[in-house]
């Protein structure tokens, strides 16, 4: 059996109507290596299995399924398939993205390659939104013009969604067990990473990122992300100790800053509606003020 340079974590939990074209830009993917495909289909509740042993059935050898038999969750579900993968890379793609660049496993291999220092790399990705209500972005709005560390990510996750990334295998044997509590297990592993070394960009749009009301983070209302930061940063300053602990901390408290500024601006707004006797408005901004509490 061929040992694959490149192991793909395909993942994926009720993307019925998006997997079809997720699974064809892998096997659209132009390598001068051999890679795996793993796909781990979360026990969807919708079609989605359905889909992917039919394509299975149309390109025989070229996918491995692993459905799962009960819901392990993104977390558990992609631990799993990096414990499989076998390749000395690891690239994923969410079962509701899709690669835009045939070259997007060569040219993130090679970066690789050229940079052993580096634990993971990321390239940019187009985000258009599934309702037409925004214009199609490219993401990060400014590309890294050097390799990115702890004090980065600290600051902002650059990486839009895991579908663009490309991780070095036995970097992190294990996620922590906080991991999967988590909807931002990205941005907990970009730190995690940078935390052994660093995280190169190649500046090129490779990967399409599609924003929708089912998006774990791009359906969540701005209060519940802000919810979720507080809960990243307070597990990783468990997880650390020393100076990274401390730093964790400090990031935690600009999350708390951002958020009361933001009440006391909804708290300001409420008020001067409630002056012009605009009570309907006045109420959904009381409504936002008790989210953001």
């Amino acid at each position: 059996m061929t040992t694959p340079v490149v192991s793909v974590a395909l993942i994926t939990y009720n993307h019925e109507q998006y997997i079809e074209q997720a699974v064809q830009s892998v096997l659209e993917q132009q390598t001068p290596f051999p890679i795996e495909i793993l796909v781990g289909e979360d026990c969807s509740t919708d079609g989605t299995r359905a889909v992917l042993e039919r394509l299975d059935q149309q390109h025989p050898g070229r996918l491995t399924l692993l459905p799962r038999p009960k819901n392990l969750g993104l977390s558990g579900n992609l631990q799993d398939c990096r414990e499989r993968a076998r390749g000395r890379y690891l690239a994923v793609l969410e079962g509701d993205d899709y690669w835009i660049d045939p070259l997007k496993l060569k040219k993130q291999h090679d970066a690789m390659e050229m940079h052993p220092d580096w634990s993971m790399c990321f390239g940019a990705c187009r985000v258009f939104y599934e309702d037409g209500s925004r214009e199609a972005i490219i993401k990060p709005n400014v590309f890294p013009s050097a390799p990115l560390g702890v004090d980065d990510f600290l600051q902002e996750c650059q990486i839009q969604t895991m579908s663009v990334t490309m991780y070095r295998q036995g970097i992190i044997e294990r996620t922590p067990m906080w991991h999967s509590k988590l909807r931002i297990g990205d941005w907990a592993l970009a730190i995690l990473h940078a935390n052994v070394g660093p995280i190169g960009f190649v500046p090129e749009v490779l990967t399409a990122y599609r924003a929708h009301a089912g998006g774990l983070w791009s359906g969540l209302a701005t209060f519940r992300q802000w919810e979720e930061l507080l809960a990243l940063f307070g597990y990783l300053e468990s997880h650390f100790d020393g100076e990274l602990a401390t730093k964790m901390k400090l990031a935690r408290e600009n999350v708390i800053q951002q958020c009361s500024d933001r009440v006391n601006y909804l708290e300001r707004v409420e008020r001067r509606y409630l002056t012009l006797k605009l009570d309907r408005v006045a109420a959904a901004c009381r409504w936002l003020l008790g989210r953001g509490r």
